[in-house]
């Protein structure tokens, strides 16, 4: 009886480790997903502010004289509304990473078929449509911010 019930412990045992393994795989590979979702929808985003800066409060001029100091303004604004993350700096980074990668698509994006339950692998098929030109371009962005700002010093758009 006594090996019976070791028998018993040792699949009760092995079947628990194998589940947990299983479940734990399961867990972490959605964490990584949702990592990675949560980069390419910040690269997305960072990508419109650029689009923003440059094309609409700068009449699509890399630098407007007045940029500055209504750059300065955004930025307290943004960083009172929403924390960290929205000095002058990243404000003109985000200019710049959209300049470098606008530049093989014709300017006056709109984002088809945006709402407000965008899942992650929508934003990696996010298509940009081109007002001018009705063409439709799929962009995607598929590293984080931090890449592509090492990029961008690559390219020397970067201090």
């Amino acid at each position: 009886m006594n090996n019976e019930i070791k028998k018993n412990n040792q699949i009760i045992e092995t079947r628990a480790e194998q589940l947990a393994k299983r479940i734990e795989a399961l867990v972490v590979d959605a964490r990584k997903n949702i990592a990675s979702t949560v980069n390419v929808a910040m690269v997305y985003t960072y990508f419109e502010v650029g689009r923003y800066i440059i094309e609409d409060e700068q009449g699509g001029k890399v630098r407007a004289e007045y940029g500055k100091g209504v750059l300065k303004r955004v930025s307290e604004r943004l960083t009172e509304r929403l924390g960290k993350g929205w000095s002058v700096e990243n404000l003109t980074a985000m200019g710049k990473f959209y300049i470098l990668y606008s530049k093989t698509v014709t300017s006056g994006y709109e984002i088809e078929g945006t709402e407000t339950q965008t899942t992650g692998s929508d934003f990696q098929n996010l298509r940009l449509q081109s007002r001018k030109k009705s063409a439709t371009v799929q962009r995607k962005f598929i590293l984080s911010w931090n890449h592509y700002q090492i990029l961008s010093r690559v390219n020397g758009l970067q201090n």
